[in-house]
């Protein structure tokens, strides 16, 4: 590249990942049949839940290990994961 060309670079986020630990174990079979928007999947030994507002897809572990994938910045990555904490609080 040439000292002299000016070229603009226009970046857009558009996918943030997050990742937190719930410090218990998680009864995925309770969360898949009393949860709201979650497909359990048995055979891998997971929970997807999706959350509409932020849009978030979080991947839930039976060890209690969460993945929030899908925000668009990270305070949008940490209002998210905190509901998505507190629906699992109330499940």
């Amino acid at each position: 590249m040439d000292a002299d060309s000016d070229v603009a670079l226009d970046i857009l986020i558009t996918n943030v990942v997050c990742v937190f630990r719930t410090r218990c174990h998680l009864n995925l079979r309770k969360i898949a049949l009393e949860g709201a928007n979650v497909i359990y999947k048995r055979d891998v030994g997971k929970v997807l839940m999706k959350l509409r507002k932020p849009r978030i897809t979080a991947t839930i572990w039976s060890s209690g290990k969460i993945i929030c994938t899908g925000a668009t910045s990270e305070e949008e990555a940490k209002f998210g994961a905190r509901r998505l904490a507190r629906s699992l609080q109330k499940l």
